[in-house]
């Protein structure tokens, strides 16, 4: 009896257990075997592209680094038959993407002489150049410092095995194209440049010392581009179109290179002869890398550097224009003369012309300007805006010291109702500098039909901001929400009223 009722229990709580359990998954959810991988350590990287150029004159030196301003081969040498000079040059990958370079040795310029004969010659016709590659590292070996000593240790020696030579005035100046370096330490390429004269130049090239000494002054380029090496999820393809930068170091590089349009750096100043043209449609970037654009005009009162009527951008140098200007008018004495799209991007742009209308950058009838960074000077208008023609103008200024007579200068015109055009001028940042009392001025000399729009929501203006001189004043819609005012804000409304504040935020 009492075995069957333990039984009983039993079964009882068993049920009960089963009952529980039951209950307990109702409403929920069943679950698989499940398991996960969590990373936490996934890397994402930019690559980088970074060529070295290094160069020294005795094999046994130590490799220099390459920059604007060294002198790779001996200034001030006295060529004469049989005198060679020989360089070593290093290009080597510091990034981490794989590249190709092209290497020159070009003239950046040349003064001709007159021999003895009375015959006027150029030196680089009696100069002869050759080069000689080699991998610097090859299976673990450093092969260039173990053949280089021997190979260029006496002049016999590196003329012969410098391979061919050429005339400097006839080389191609490229020594090495599309020139593969991989990533790392062990691809770096070496060369040997040899320039001679040779022993068989006579008193063709012996300059008459009644003259000036023949000059050349010899350039290094080195530019380096993508390389078709590493890969995506579709190939190794996405680069192969790479081109490589247009880096120019005189006027008529400059001027070949705008031109075409594309991306431009300067390899050093560049001294214009006459103004710089952008086309209409072309689109430029001039990385100006430092360096400066000059224009001295000392003929006409009517020009500029730079004439723009493409998109031009101008980042990091300075464009300087001189003129001569008429003391009355002078009028088109610019530095830059913008009817296209201009954009400063830490960029200095400088009028020293004295007296007359001289712009740092005036912009016509079509134009738009944008000032991110830099600064702009000028003996009278720093900037203006004039919009003679039916075509609006639109500028906007978020930065930068601009310092002139009048830092900006709205000039309206008295055009027809019918060709009235729009000027939008909008001031997010900057300082504004007049050193003859205006940081900006608009006015019309007549009876303006222009509509301007003016909209400042901040800067710095050290001077005046005046609005509607002369007949303006009904086409000028001003709203100040921001900036700082050191000087007066204020409108002239007409003769019977006179002056008007406006409301300094």
């Amino acid at each position: 009896m009492t075995k069957k009722r333990s039984t009983k229990r039993a079964l009882i709580l068993s049920a009960l257990s089963l009952l529980m359990c039951v209950s307990m998954f109702i409403g929920s959810t069943f679950a698989w075997f499940t398991d996960e991988v969590v990373s936490g350590n996934n890397l994402i990287m930019s690559g980088n592209l970074d060529v070295v150029l290094e160069y020294k004159t005795n094999w046994d030196d130590q490799w220099t680094p390459v920059d604007a301003s060294t002198k790779i081969f001996k200034e001030g040498a006295l060529y004469e038959p049989g005198y060679t000079e020989v360089v070593f040059l290093r290009v080597s990958n510091a990034g981490s993407l794989a590249l190709k370079y092209n290497l020159s040795v070009c003239i950046a310029g040349e003064k001709s002489s007159t021999n003895i004969n009375g015959e006027e010659f150029k030196l680089s016709d009696y100069l002869e150049i050759g080069t000689y590659r080699m991998d610097e590292m090859n299976s673990g070996f450093n092969y260039a410092d173990i053949l280089f000593p021997g190979m260029f240790g006496t002049r016999e020696a590196a003329l012969k095995n410098i391979g061919q030579l050429t005339k400097l005035s006839e080389a191609n100046s490229v020594v090495a194209a599309d020139c593969p370096v991989l990533p790392g330490n062990d691809t770096a390429q070496v060369f040997a440049i040899a320039l001679t004269m040779p022993e068989t130049v006579g008193n063709e090239a012996n300059f008459d010392t009644a003259y000036a000494a023949p000059e050349i002054a010899l350039g290094v380029k080195l530019l380096a581009t993508q390389l078709v090496a590493e890969e995506d999820s579709f190939g190794r393809d996405y680069d192969e179109d790479a081109t490589y930068p247009v880096v120019v170091s005189n006027a008529s590089e400059l001027a070949a290179a705008v031109a075409n349009g594309g991306n431009v750096k300067l390899g050093g100043d560049v001294a214009l002869t006459e103004k710089l043209a952008v086309a209409a449609g072309a689109e430029t970037v001039i990385d100006l890398n430092g360096n400066t654009i000059s224009y001295k005009d000392e003929n006409a009162a009517a020009s500029a550097a730079i004439e723009n009527k493409g998109t031009l951008t101008l980042k990091n140098g300075t464009v300087t224009y001189e003129g001569v200007g008429d003391p009355n008018f002078g009028y088109g004495t610019n530095t830059i003369h913008n009817t296209g799209k201009l954009v400063i991007d830490g960029a200095t742009i400088i009028n020293t012309t004295a007296g007359g209308s001289s712009v740092a950058i005036d912009c016509a009838a079509g134009a738009e300007l944008i000032i991110n960074d830099g600064e702009i000077v000028s003996q009278k208008n720093a900037i203006r805006l004039c919009p003679f023609g039916a075509a609006a103008i639109k500028a906007t200024i978020n930065g930068g010291t601009i310092t002139g007579a009048r830092a900006i200068q709205i000039q309206l015109p008295s055009n027809k109702p019918e060709s009235a055009p729009e000027i939008s001028l909008t001031v997010n940042g900057g300082t504004f500098n007049g050193t003859s009392g205006m940081s900006l001025y608009s006015y019309s000399a007549g009876q303006s039909f222009a509509n301007v729009n003016v909209t400042i929501a901040g800067g710095t203006f050290n001077n005046d901001v005046a609005f509607g001189g002369g007949n303006a004043a009904d086409q000028e819609n001003v709203v100040v929400t921001g900036g700082t005012f050191n000087a007066n804000l204020g409108r002239y409304v007409d003769t019977a009223a006179g002056w008007e504040d406006i409301a300094k935020p």
